[in-house]
């Protein structure tokens, strides 16, 4: 399945999303604007659209893979 350019562009800032939602402790809000989403509803239904949980439920998750793989 080919992407459009549109949804290319949007599954690399989902990714840098979910970078930053795992490295940094920075805010949801804060990491939303960082990416361009431009309201928070917009950025919480694409990122449920591309990872299938919240960005809250994303970063608890990876947060505690941390802890029990050290790295």
């Amino acid at each position: 399945m080919q992407l459009t350019m549109k949804q290319y562009i949007t599954a690399m800032r989902i990714n840098h999303v979910r970078a930053l939602l795992s490295d940094t402790d920075k805010s949801i809000l804060d990491i939303a604007l960082t990416a361009g989403f431009r309201s928070s509803s917009r950025f919480y239904s694409t990122f449920g659209k591309y990872v299938g949980m919240s960005p809250q439920q994303y970063r608890k998750l990876s947060q505690q893979r941390r802890q029990t793989f050290p790295g």
